[in-house]
């Protein structure tokens, strides 16, 4: 196991996909940073930590994580397709679920830095002209929401995993991935936002509010999402065509 993961992880470090997505991710802090210049210089007294923190963490989580992070997980599932390094990769030996694991550890590990890449740069950047006094307990507090907010993301990668591994091509990954997007943007702020997953990344890491339906209902649909996408993506690569 540990043999292909080691294998995996140096494959990462010589793709320029790792600096592509911190590209991606560093586009919500840098335009939350440049609105909050404009507040600085036009409404000072709207400026404050929690406001900076929270916008950023909007636009990360509603409007990019999504489809930065499905463009990873359709990278590390597809590239092997791709590149026909699929049948070598299974004489290490190693076997293909054991493979689907491995991938996920990565995928896992990768939004995780994604995700403290972009709380750290948020820092940062405060200190390039906003210098916004930070407060400890809104920091952990903020660094906490961040880190839930990864998990949940890693919880429903397997889906967009699955439609990688059927249709061997980055493009339906990406494709589902705007989608879901755009469908969460739309139902995070009504009470069917609760039945849609994607829309309760942020429902659950950070709406303070009372749900319309349970809380255990929602935690419970994400985890039967994880669990039966996971299943489908080790069934379905264990039968399919190793030359796709």
């Amino acid at each position: 196991m540990f043999r292909t993961l080691n294998v995996e992880i140096l494959k990462l470090k010589r793709s320029p996909i790792i600096w592509f997505s911190m590209l991606g991710v560093a586009i919500a802090p840098v335009l939350n940073y440049v609105i909050f210049l404009s507040l600085k210089t036009n409404k000072p007294s709207a400026i404050s930590m929690e406001r900076y923190f929270e916008q950023c963490y909007v636009f990360f989580t509603v409007l990019i994580s999504t489809m930065i992070f499905g463009l990873i997980a359709a990278y590390i599932f597809n590239r092997e397709y791709q590149e026909g390094t699929l049948g070598n990769m299974l004489t290490i030996p190693t076997g293909r679920a054991e493979l689907i694991i491995n991938k996920m550890i990565i995928l896992f590990g990768w939004i995780i830095f994604l995700v403290l890449f972009n709380f750290c740069l948020s820092i940062f950047l405060n200190y390039m002209g906003l210098f916004i006094q930070f407060d400890k307990e809104i920091i952990i507090k903020y660094l906490k929401i961040y880190l839930l907010t990864g998990v949940l993301h890693f919880i429903l990668m397997p889906v967009t995993v699955f439609i990688t591994l059927v249709f061997k091509s980055y493009i339906p990954s990406v494709g589902f991935s705007i989608f879901v997007t755009i469908t969460s943007l739309i139902l995070t702020n009504t009470k069917y936002g609760e039945l849609f997953p994607w829309s309760l990344i942020y429902l659950l890491a950070r709406y303070q509010e009372e749900f319309n339906y349970s809380r255990l209902y929602s935690i419970t649909l994400m985890i039967l999402t994880f669990i039966t996408s996971l299943t489908a993506c080790i069934v379905y690569f264990n039968r399919a065509d190793v030359e796709g």
